[in-house]
């Protein structure tokens, strides 16, 4: 009888392709087959990268995207995977592994199952709805664990380069990378590691869910950007970091102002008092300017006009803390804070200080570089100075104000961008600007701009 050959692999990884029969090209073919089948753009992996991941010799886990291609042509865990395998090949060695639900299929050590039909994990609304799923499973399951300075490294890197790509690229079109960061800290934070790195895991998987909170909240949905939040919240209190709970109540306030729940937004922000007492960064001041913002949407002109007097000496304090480190999407610039001043004013009844605090916002976003430009904030400033401009009577202001606006390509015409510009649709088609063409053209030009909305492929 021939003696059975001997295990030389170093990696599990290296004796699964082994036991395929496969060549370091196959592998790189279905590598690449793999992560166009789940929707994912990962960077490209040579032949020299590849053989390191089967020696064994890696200090760090790959990047996340690479790690979830593995873990779905394997259905192994990337520790596993890496790891020296045993002497008798493991039970289940599929020969394709099938995503269970596409790119954000479970992490090790879960079994997914949904009643009714699943989302199209290809397109953004089904990454945002599989992303709240994960986290409302992630939330159930929580226990604190600990993580290596490595993968905190590169959490850390991951999270910063999505933050500041967010402004440009937008959430729909970071969904991918957004779902994959968040499954990698979900993993972490869910196993053993080490115990002095918990509190930044924990800040760090906050700040991607309250950025797909935010992405969510882009796509117009509610449920599941709200859903974010909460799961956000928990790994602020983990993490002790108040700016974080500040910054995230704060996107509370804005998911139930887009949602109409006025009063509901006014409830968010206040909850985050006691914090915005101690915090010094920019999410105090962005607490401040929408706690103005919420009283005026609910009628409430003086408690509106003490809350921008508030921000106003939150803002003469103000020092960067650890969000403000990260920037993009996650701190509020000055810009930003202009046009959330001018949208309070906005919803007050003085036209002309509306106006002028608009203006404010929208120079100041001319002088600011393209790619840092928030594209929510920025289409909301000229929103405002077009609806402060209608309601003043003057209709030719308001369409050139709004003329930027009203030339976003299809993708970039987000939730909030969609339901803002429709207040200025009722301002034009108020009685008063009746026999006006110019009122009457530019409301059926905002009403068709409402309608022609589609995603990111």
């Amino acid at each position: 009888m021939t003696p059975p050959s001997v295990n030389t692999s170093r990696t599990l990884l290296a004796q699964l392709i082994h036991e395929r029969r496969w060549t370091v090209q196959d592998f790189l073919r279905e590598y690449t087959a793999t992560a166009r089948s789940i929707n994912l753009k990962a960077d490209e992996v040579g032949e020299r990268q590849a053989k390191r991941w089967l020696a064994g010799t890696l200090k760090t886990h790959p990047y996340p995207s690479a790690c979830l291609i593995l873990e779905t042509i394997f259905d192994q865990s990337v520790e596993v995977l890496f790891a020296p395998p045993a002497r008798e090949s493991p039970a289940h060695v599929p020969v394709r592994s099938v995503p269970q639900t596409g790119a954000l299929a479970a992490y090790p050590g879960r079994e997914r199952s949904h009643s009714g039909s699943s989302p199209d994990t290809a397109a953004p609304e089904g990454l945002s709805l599989m992303a709240a799923d994960e986290t409302a499973r992630f939330f159930a399951h929580a226990q604190a664990a600990d993580a290596g300075p490595e993968v905190v490294t590169l959490l850390y890197n991951e999270v910063r380069r999505i933050a500041h790509s967010y402004p440009a690229d937008g959430g729909p079109a970071l969904l991918p990378a957004l779902s994959t960061t968040q499954r990698f800290a979900f993993r972490y934070l869910d196993g053993p590691t080490q115990p002095d790195q918990v509190r930044d895991l924990y800040f760090l998987t906050g700040v991607v869910c309250g950025l797909l909170a935010h992405a969510s909240l882009d796509l117009g949905q509610i449920d599941a950007a709200m859903s974010q939040t909460r799961t956000a919240l928990l790994c602020a209190d983990r993490a002790g970091h108040a700016g974080l709970r500040v910054w995230l109540r704060n996107e509370q306030c804005s998911i139930a102002r887009w949602a109409g729940w006025h009063h509901e937004s006014l409830r968010f922000v206040q909850l985050a008092s006691a914090d915005a007492a101690t915090a010094r960064g920019s999410s105090a001041l962005g607490r401040a300017l929408r706690e103005a913002r919420a009283q005026a949407a609910i009628g409430n002109t003086e408690a509106a006009q003490t809350a921008l007097t508030e921000a106003t000496r939150v803002k003469a304090l103000m020092q960067p803390d650890e969000l403000d480190e990260i920037g993009g999407q996650v701190t509020l610039s000055t810009p930003d804070s202009l046009f959330v001043a001018a949208d309070a004013l906005s919803l007050l009844p003085d036209a002309i200080a509306a106006e002028e605090a608009a203006m404010s916002a929208v120079t100041a976003f001319t002088g600011t570089p393209v790619g840092a430009v928030k594209l929510g904030n920025f289409a909301g400033a000229r929103i405002d100075l077009g609806l402060a401009r209608a309601r003043r009577g003057d209709v030719d202001g308001a369409r050139d104000a709004l003329r930027p606006v009203l030339d976003l390509p299809p993708h970039q015409r987000l939730y909030g961008i969609v339901a803002n510009v429709q207040r200025v649709q009722a301002a034009l088609s108020d009685a008063r600007h009746h026999g006006s063409p110019i009122a009457r053209d530019t409301a059926a030009e905002i009403e068709a701009f409402t309608q022609i909305r589609a995603l990111p492929r």
